[in-house]
């Protein structure tokens, strides 16, 4: 008599977990909407790989489910970094060394790049991985624009006039680049309790200019140019997310 009953305990219970997580599972499939915060590490190698700088992205997003395997989205993303490629193995910041013989001078103030996005994108969980919204390995499809401001830097050159030499003050002013840009993701999403989920990819992004960096003084051209290349084109092209966020 005792074993049956505890026969039926265990069968009870094995019932009753299943169906929790069939209410689990089926309240976790009626879930429409999401709401996340993220994080990406953009490509550090700058310069045609000759330096190397860490640089970090945030996002913060809205999607909603279309139809059993996809969703689509709206995100904002933001970063703020050193402008011009800074590799951890220098010891002077790469403007310091303007001067006609190779003397440091220091910089009065450093510039940064900031980025400022908007993307919308469709995404869709892989039929052949077995993956269904919202969980399960999927891939992205996005467009954004994007507006990219370079602070400008404030130096002292040395130069040479008139048979002597000095300094000259120089006072980059603030430019802008607008971009438009398309992207491509794969990643993988888990969800966990509370209906929280995680998830985490690579990211592969082409900009293409909408406008281009003013360009104020002829010996400046090569220097803008050089900002718009690295802190832009080579830096976003490849780069690793996460993503932490909540279904209802």
């Amino acid at each position: 008599m005792g074993k049956s009953i505890k026969t039926l305990f265990a069968v009870w219970v094995l019932l009753f977990a299943n169906s929790t997580i069939s209410v689990a599972q089926k309240s976790i499939l009626k879930t429409h909407s999401a709401v996340y915060v993220g994080g990406e590490i953009l490509d550090p190698f700058f310069n045609l790989y000759e330096s190397m700088k860490i640089v970090s992205r945030v996002n913060l997003g809205a999607e909603t489910k279309v139809g059993l395997r996809n969703g689509i989205g709206i995100k904002y993303m933001h970063s703020k970094f050193k402008t011009y490629p800074w590799s951890w193995g220098q010891q002077e910041e790469p403007y310091t060394r303007l001067g006609q013989y190779d003397s440091v001078v220091p910089l009065k103030r450093i510039g940064h790049t900031i980025n400022n996005g908007m993307e919308v994108y469709f995404k869709h969980f892989r039929k052949k991985r077995d993956a269904i919204y919202p969980a399960g390995r999927y891939v992205e499809f996005g467009i954004g624009i994007f507006n990219t401001r370079f602070t400008g830097y404030h130096y002292t050159v040395e130069t040479y006039q008139n048979g002597n030499y000095g300094f000259a003050e120089v006072n980059e002013p603030v430019r802008s680049v607008r971009t438009v840009a398309f992207s491509y993701k794969i990643g993988k999403q888990w969800i966990f309790e509370n209906n929280m989920f995680l998830n985490y990819g690579l990211s592969f992004r082409l900009h293409l200019p909408l406008s281009f960096v003013d360009v104020d003084l002829a010996y400046m051209e090569d220097n803008v140019r050089t900002l718009y290349y690295n802190d832009v084109l080579s830096t976003d092209w490849l780069s690793s997310y996460f993503q932490i966020g909540y279904l209802f």
